[in-house]
């Protein structure tokens, strides 16, 4: 028995048919007669996992993504189209590369395009047999090679322009997009002025052929896909003022093709519905299976590139504003100077006058050389110089931390709360020191204790965003929100002290209408009510705890095991020893305390 019967068998199992192959039967057949290899044999089973029958091509995969008008023949690189139909491809093509842009993988976005993988095929159409006069009129074959091939060049170009900012660090692979190109060229090779040119001389034909069905809808997609193209061959460039009318012009070009010129969807039938194929990665060599998923809708599509076009323009036009704040931003986003992190990010929202620390050192050493105390001076220089760079650093780390989607925040927070921390106790402990030899001095008052409370401001922030992110990631159990909201309490009721302290020194020293301490006003007012509010939830979770081990909505572990939960969450609040911090961690959770809450809340029956 071979082993078509045993698969033609009613019941047959995969046992029956391993035992039907001969050894050695499967491979040299597929070897011999369809030049495959067992890992391209495997590729081809269908195990009826959607996501890993990347290999199957079939009813299921092209209904799964939306494409349920086929085309009534295979695609064919050299199938004349309409110009409508070309239109619409390039409109289908700007969804997939838009989805590429939004964190999806080449094989499931611009890789679909079937004539990215046969260029060379677009380009050789004049060698095929003449076509009738009635053809040349509706489907020029020559549009495939003139324009359909720039156009689909152009789109690979850019991808090329944006995927080499991968390589200067300008996003993360992974998460911001996937940089992996299956194997598949993106124009490397082409120089972005050849493909303008290649799009110049597409522009000219169409000129030339006023005629054309939707000739205008064709000739400003291509004039688009030139402008974007010339936009992303300038992005890395210096702030020289040449991106904005790029903008302006991209911007036009985009309002145009939407709303002047829009093209139909093909008819069923029509060759141009092949011309994506969703599930491309079954052809390509792709490391993880993939799963074919559908483009973005057409008019999503255009949101995103729009979207992207106002936020490049809102950027570009802040760096030529020319006012001092403008600038002086724009020149920590070229340059991360540390200096004007410290005299633009902390001067202005935590009440630490410019120069802060020059003048702090100053006056402490000139103090330690009256004494005699030479050693020490230079001991306080270098410690002051030390916290500098760190404080400037960890600034540094947050304002790129926050500029990065939730998840990713939410882990490089977490690695850097004890950096701060250490930080704040070593900044406390220099303080103190410095406060003793500035005790004789008329020095302006709280001018050691800003500082530190700066820090631990800014540390309490990252904190409380960090808890925050947990539940909007849907990170925590039901059975963990009674304690954390008790906790985000606790931390919130030490900003909002911590806060206080600052505006009390500002307002000692003559700083209450400077915009650091209103700003810090507002602050202890949205950090008041999320006290509240935390607090509140707390005791609402409280009264309506379910017995130990039930399903509730709010179900609850018992004790031994919700602490071994709370030690898990906050394992960066619990240093080891060796750090020898002496600093107390309010981030730190203190599970008597919380017990006693909970005791006290049940107590009081309802009370704040």
């Amino acid at each position: 028995m071979h082993i078509g019967q045993v698969i033609s068998m009613p019941h047959f199992t995969m046992m029956d048919a391993m035992n039907a192959i001969e050894v050695g039967h499967l491979t040299a057949t597929a070897s011999s007669r369809d030049n495959h290899n067992l890992i391209s044999i495997w590729k081809r089973i269908k195990i009826m996992d959607p996501r890993m029958d990347n290999g199957m091509k079939g009813e299921l995969s092209v209904q799964a993504t939306g494409y349920l008008k086929k085309s009534a023949d295979e695609f064919n690189v050299q199938t004349p189209l309409l110009s409508e139909e070309m239109a619409w491809i390039f409109d289908r093509a700007i969804a997939a590369e838009m989805g590429w842009h939004e964190g999806k993988f080449m094989s499931q976005t611009i890789h679909t395009l079937q004539y990215v993988h046969d260029l060379y095929s677009m380009a050789s159409v004049s060698t095929l047999p003449p076509q009738s006069e009635e053809d040349m009129r509706k489907r020029p074959r020559i549009l495939i090679a003139t324009v359909l091939r720039p156009l689909v060049i152009g789109m690979l170009k850019s991808c090329d322009l944006t995927w080499r900012q991968l390589l200067q660090r300008f996003v993360y692979d992974a998460e911001d997009w996937h940089s992996e190109k299956f194997e598949v060229p993106l124009c490397e090779n082409f120089q972005t002025s050849q493909v303008v040119e290649q799009l110049d001389t597409a522009e000219s034909w169409l000129k030339s052929s006023p005629e054309l069905p939707y000739c205008d809808a064709l000739l400003a997609r291509v004039r688009l896909r030139k402008s974007l193209l010339r936009l992303l061959s300038h992005l890395s460039s210096s702030l020289e003022g040449v991106q904005i009318p790029l903008l302006l012009e991209a911007r036009s070009l985009l309002e145009a093709v939407v709303h002047r010129y829009p093209v139909p969807d093909p008819e069923n039938g029509s060759p141009a519905w092949a011309a994506f194929d969703p599930t491309i990665c079954r052809k390509l060599t792709a490391v993880t299976p993939l799963k074919a998923i559908p483009l973005m809708e057409q008019g999503d599509a255009w949101v995103v590139l729009k979207r992207m076009l106002d936020e490049l323009y809102e950027l570009y036009s802040l760096a030529h504003e020319g006012s001092y704040r403008t600038v002086s931003w724009m020149e920590v986003l070229r340059t991360h100077g540390k200096n004007w992190f410290l005299r633009l990010a902390v001067s202005e929202i935590t009440t630490i006058p410019d120069r802060y620390l020059p003048t702090l050192s100053n006056a402490a050493n000139e103090q330690l050389m009256r004494a005699g105390a030479i050693e020490q001076s230079g001991f306080l220089i270098a410690q002051l110089v030390d916290l500098e760079n760190r404080l400037h650093e960890l600034i540094d780390h947050m304002f790129m931390t926050l500029n990065q989607n939730r998840p990713r925040m939410r882990r490089n927070f977490s690695k850097v709360f004890l950096a701060w921390h250490r930080l704040e106790d070593d900044m406390q402990a220099l303080m103190n020191m410095i406060e003793q030899s500035l005790q004789h001095l008329q020095i302006p008052t709280g001018i050691t204790a800003r500082l530190p409370l700066v820090t631990h401001y800014l540390r309490n922030t990252l904190v409380v965003d960090h808890i925050f992110s947990g539940f909007e990631l849907e990170l925590y159990n039901p059975s963990e929100y009674q304690l954390m909201y008790w906790h985000l309490s606790v931390i919130l009721q030490n900003q909002v002290s911590t806060i206080q302290d600052l505006i009390w020194i500002a307002e000692q020293n003559g700083e209450q209408d400077e915009m650091s301490t209103r700003y810090l006003r507002s602050q202890n007012t949205w950090y008041a009510a999320l006290r509240t509010m935390c607090e509140v939830r707390f005791q609402m979770l409280v009264h309506l705890r379910t017995p130990i081990g039930s399903r509730g909505l709010f179900p609850r572990l018992d004790m031994a095991r919700q602490r071994i939960n709370m030690e898990r969450r906050f394992d960066w609040s619990f240093p080891s020893p060796e750090e020898n911090i002496g600093l107390i961690d309010v981030a730190q959770p203190d599970w008597a305390a919380y017990m006693t809450r909970v005791d006290g809340v049940l107590a009081d029956d309802w009370r704040l």
